[in-house]
């Protein structure tokens, strides 16, 4: 009467625990082996904890509140062949999973908005490799605090065996919706987010990675007046038509930007020595500069006028950024008269240099005659852009004297007298 198979309880054959008829593998539950059949869930006979634990973890990474996407992760010891879990959402709606491994592995991937199950696997033999990774991002739309969590996980092996969820983790979501532009995410978008992304650019400061969500408009990693500008259209929404052609014209002390329509921004980064200085132009949405040592870089939103800034002091520029509300644009700087400058050294010995400055394209020359008239040297001769130039006429082949340079387009002429000593 007793469930052995002697009658007696004695453990002959019975159901009792001194290691004949039970379920260690070993028969016996006595301490002197384990619960195990000899092919358990660790591969030595037993179950204790003589190792690391083998199974999966499943949770949530990084959530994008603009994309409004969180993704999700996995950690395994095992190779996956099969993935099935379900999301629990809090006043949530998930209404997609794409990227990840699961899309870069070429699984097929089934999420039912109905009961929230997602379901991924491979229909050619493609298994998610050990180690960890991003699954998938989930789309969702969340109120603040929201919090969604994974549970009912199933995970297979490519042996079709079922592996042990270690963990199916929870994500409580900061669900701040950004618009688009502001930087200092007050609910709106407007000059303040402008003139306090101008300040981060000139100072060198690093955004944060909300502010570099919302303000790196063209998603290519850096804030600049390209940027800038599409906050800009942002706030404005229409603009009259956009410069096709731009010319930076140096006229004395000023910097002017010649058009034929609308330049959302400048940025620029001049090279001076120390008795420089600089007054930006106050027709425009902002504008404002930072110099250090013998740098300054600036920035002008959206001007109104041609003129830029006025400089005291010699500067060139290093760096130049011009942009319409579509992006860069190609921008010549040119000089707004046609000038050619003494040349230095003068006297000289065997070479001297002088600049010519071409307000417009064409044909032009430079040549240099002695005292009667004589054609001694040609510097230039045919066509040359708009722009500033510098020549150097080595006399190493002709005797001391006097000589004349002269500079001449289709309406205007120039002349420098040099001297050569030797």
């Amino acid at each position: 009467g007793d469930d052995d198979d002697a009658g007696d309880g004695d453990g002959t054959g019975d159901d009792d625990d001194d290691g004949a008829d039970d379920d260690d593998g070993t028969g016996d539950d006595d301490g002197t082996g384990d619960d195990d059949d000899a092919g358990d869930g660790d591969g030595t006979g037993d179950d204790d904890d003589d190792g690391a634990a083998s199974g999966v973890s499943l949770g949530f990474g990084a959530f994008d509140p603009v994309a409004s996407t969180i993704e999700v992760f996995y950690s395994s010891n095992n190779d996956i062949s099969g993935v099935q879990f379900a999301l629990s959402s809090d006043n949530s709606v998930i209404s997609s999973a794409a990227g990840g491994l699961f899309e870069e592995l070429g699984f097929n991937v089934v999420l039912s908005q109905e009961t929230n199950i997602l379901i991924a696997f491979s229909m050619d033999g493609g298994v998610l490799p050990a180690g960890e990774g991003i699954l998938t991002n989930l789309t969702l739309e969340a109120s603040e605090g929201a919090e969604i969590c994974i549970f009912d996980a199933v995970v297979s092996d490519p042996s079709a065996t079922e592996l042990i969820i270690l963990a199916e983790g929870c994500s409580t979501i900061s669900f701040v919706q950004f618009r688009p532009g502001d930087f200092n995410a007050d609910g709106e978008t407007n000059v303040f987010d402008i003139v306090q992304l101008v300040n981060i650019i000139l100072t060198g400061g690093i955004p944060s990675e909300n502010q570099l969500l919302t303000s790196d408009m063209n998603e290519d990693g850096s804030i600049n007046v390209v940027d800038i500008i599409q906050i800009v259209n942002v706030i404005l929404s229409q603009r009259s038509t956009d410069a096709t052609e731009a010319r930076l014209i140096k006229a004395g002390n000023a910097l002017n930007l010649n058009a034929d329509g609308f330049i959302g921004g400048v940025q620029m980064t001049l090279s001076h020595g120390a008795d420089f200085s600089i007054e930006l132009t106050d027709k425009a949405m902002v504008a404002d500069y930072r110099t250090n040592g013998n740098e300054t870089t600036l920035i002008i939103v959206a001007p109104e006028g041609d003129e830029l800034f006025i400089a005291d002091g010699k500067y060139d520029i290093v760096e130049m950024i011009v942009a319409n509300s579509a992006g860069r644009m190609d921008v010549s700087v040119v000089p707004d008269s046609f000038v050619l400058s003494q040349a230095y050294p003068n006297p000289f010995n065997p070479s001297t240099t002088i600049n010519l400055s071409i307000p417009e394209s064409g044909h032009a020359s430079v040549m240099v005659y002695n005292v009667m008239g004589q054609l001694v040297s040609t510097l230039a001769d045919g066509h040359m852009d708009a722009s500033d130039y510098s020549l150097t006429w080595d006399a190493s082949s002709v005797p001391s004297g006097v000589y004349f340079i002269t500079a001449s387009t289709v309406s205007q002429v120039s002349t420098q007298k040099v001297m050569l000593l030797k």
